[in-house]
Parts: structure tokens; C-alpha cells; sequence
């Protein structure tokens, strides 16, 4: 369940998938830690995915160390003009 919400899946799909309320998903996550995805990025969290990813790592992998959704690490570096693989 954690890892299907890090790698994208959202909130109503795995409460459908698990049957789950989402406050009860809602608290797995956090009780497993996961940083949920409305949360903006930080200026640290995008200085560490822009350096990250123009070592090379994927976009998928750069997410994950960072602990935000791909989308919003996409967002985020193409706001700073970084052409995307």
C-alpha cells in the first residue's frame, strides 16, 4: 500500500483497492511515515531533485529519494527550466 501510493497510485484508488475509509488510509501512511502529496515541495527538496537528477537518475528514482509524487517532481523541475528525459 505504501509503496503503490509513493510510486503514484492516489488516495481513492488503493481506499477502493484495500477497502479502506480514507481516514484510515490517511493514517497508514503516516504511521508508515509517507510524506502525502499535496504537500508543496520545499526550495530544498527541488535544489536536491534538480542536482539528483542532472547526475542521471530517473525521474521515478529522484522521487523516491526525495518522497514526493513524480508529478510534482516533474512540475517542479520544469518550473526551473530543466529540459526533461
Amino acid at each position: 500500500m505504501v509503496n503503490a501510493y509513493r510510486g503514484g497510485t492516489s488516495t481513492n484508488q488503493l481506499c477502493e483497492r484495500y477497502g479502506l475509509s480514507k481516514g484510515g488510509l490517511l493514517k497508514i501512511l503516516q504511521e508508515h511515515g509517507v510524506q502525502m502529496r499535496n504537500q508543496p515541495m520545499t526550495e530544498e527538496e527541488i535544489d536536491r531533485a534538480e542536482r539528483l537528477y542532472g547526475e542521471g537518475q530517473s525521474l521515478n528514482a529522484v522521487a523516491r529519494t526525495v518522497g514526493k509524487a513524480k508529478g510534482s517532481v516533474w512540475k517542479a523541475l520544469r518550473e526551473r527550466g530543466i529540459d526533461m528525459r
